[in-house]
């Protein structure tokens, strides 16, 4: 009965912020404004920075879109950047501790970015 209780226990301890959009079903345009929508636990940081991470051979690595956000408001809107972004595929948002980039508190499913009318 105790190992089952300990491997449920750690499991529930592992989640935490949840990005849900944007998403495979729900992307983002170049031009945005571009939202960015999320659950949290109560255990989570209170605030975050905002990473926009790309695979695209090419185009943008990472791009900082935001610090010091505050989790339990729940979205961000990205305003319109100058440049616009790039359109593609596999773009994903991370959820980063704010000093350390590589502290990843949450990551979204792929989504792609496309061209705005």
């Amino acid at each position: 009965m105790r190992s089952i209780f300990v491997p449920l226990l750690l499991a529930g301890l592992a989640f935490g912020y949840v990005i849900v959009t944007p998403n495979s079903e729900s992307g983002w345009t170049t031009e945005g404004p571009n939202a960015i929508t999320w659950t949290k636990l109560a255990t989570d940081p209170p605030e975050f920075s905002i990473i926009l991470q790309s695979s695209i051979v090419g185009g943008i690595d990472e791009l900082a879109i935001a610090s010091g956000v505050d989790g339990n408001t729940g979205i961000f809107v990205v305003p319109p950047q100058e440049e616009g972004f790039p359109a593609g595929d596999g773009f994903h948002i991370d959820f980063v501790n704010a000093t350390n980039n590589s502290d990843i508190f949450a990551q979204s499913a792929p989504f792609s970015i496309i061209q705005s009318n």
